[in-house]
């Protein structure tokens, strides 16, 4: 459970730090709201990657 809870706080931590990320390099302020959704999106699909491909890989 607190490594759940541990791994939630990392998620939430990336998804805020990107578009302050984003914004380090001059990007404008209407690409950066995106960033974040996009890499969530991105966290998700990985999920459902692994979820698909690991028990066939590693079988």
């Amino acid at each position: 459970m607190l490594g759940t809870f541990l791994y939630v706080g990392v998620e939430v931590m990336a998804g805020d730090a990107i578009g302050t990320y984003g914004r380090g390099f001059g990007q404008p302020p209407d690409t950066t709201r995106f960033f974040t959704p996009l890499t969530l999106a991105a966290m998700m699909l990985g999920y459902i990657g692994g979820l698909l491909f690991v028990p066939r890989l590693l079988s």
